[in-house]
């Protein structure tokens, strides 16, 4: 898919002293273009997978700021599905953003980084499942805004109930 769009008061934070503290500032316009392709495919009835990429030119229409901060260049997503049993699914998610410029009138950019997560679930009744994810399991460390570091591995668990 080719696309096409603009966004307009487009909002972001900026450290504009270099103290640390971010303060918001919009862009007036903000012109997206880009390809984005993107294929899902079950194997069998117990393994799936799926594959997105997206690939964009991000241009400021803003006369007061070159670049957009914080928006990726590239991002590809892909995952794959196991049903381990009737009951039980796993889920593996990996996440690639590419480079992304640090501040609206720099070239000092960010490298890109790549971020794998899990999920299991266990569907014990219709309306009871348990499950854990698990965000960054590779434990990578990136940053997104400029000298303010992600968060590391993470885990959570709990109980969805549908009434």
């Amino acid at each position: 898919m080719l696309y096409a769009r603009q966004d307009k008061d487009a909002w972001f934070f900026q450290d504009e002293d270099n103290d640390g503290l971010y303060s918001p500032f919009f862009f007036e316009k903000v012109n997206y273009l880009g390809v984005k392709l993107s294929t899902e495919y079950t194997w069998s009835k117990t393994f799936s997978h799926f594959f997105s990429l997206n690939i964009r030119k991000i241009r400021s229409k803003d006369a007061n700021y070159e670049f957009v901060p914080y928006e990726p260049k590239q991002k590809i997503s892909l995952g794959l599905a196991y049903k381990i049993t009737d009951n039980c699914k796993l889920d593996v998610t990996g996440d690639y953003s590419g480079r992304r410029f640090y501040e609206r009138n720099s070239k000092d950019s960010s490298t890109g980084y790549f971020l794998l997560g899990s999920k299991i679930t266990y569907e014990a009744k219709d309306y009871l499942t348990f499950f854990v994810l698990i965000d960054n399991v590779l434990n990578d460390h990136y940053e997104i805004v400029k000298k303010y570091p992600n968060q590391s591995r993470s885990t959570l668990g709990g109980v969805l109930i549908k009434f």
